[in-house]
């Protein structure tokens, strides 16, 4: 149930960003935002929460995530025939790097009940 609340999470938080950048500012339809979403979530959760987040830390899945992110991204909208400009690849691939680094702190407390490396205010965001 901890892998479904998480995913949900972050599923969410894809569609919402996917949605103002491409779907907004690109006037796609929904339907291409939410695959976009649901197909990146999925690669992100598996290879960068579940696979490189317990193994190699919160910063290697991070820099994983924005590669996973940018690429996906740049491939999705190559795949539906929509010319994005890289600059919106890179800004929405920062702007959800920064959100997963959050994310990873939450997953490292609450999914792998492991307290996250990271020091301050984010190790209390979510006891």
């Amino acid at each position: 149930m901890k892998h479904i609340k998480a995913f949900i999470i972050k599923f969410l938080r894809f569609l919402f960003d996917i949605y103002i950048f491409i779907g907004l500012v690109y006037d796609q339809p929904f339907s291409i935002v939410f695959e976009l979403s649901l197909v990146l979530s999925l690669i992100s959760y598996i290879l960068g929460d579940l696979i490189l987040l317990p193994t190699l830390g919160i910063n290697s899945a991070t820099a994983a995530d924005f590669v996973i992110i940018a690429l996906g991204i740049w491939l999705g909208m190559l795949a539906y025939g929509v010319n994005v400009h890289i600059f919106v690849y890179v800004l929405l691939a920062l702007f959800l790097t920064v959100e997963e680094f959050v994310y990873h702190v939450y997953v490292q407390n609450k999914i792998f009940n492991k307290k996250s490396t990271v020091k301050g205010k984010l190790d209390k965001l979510y006891d």
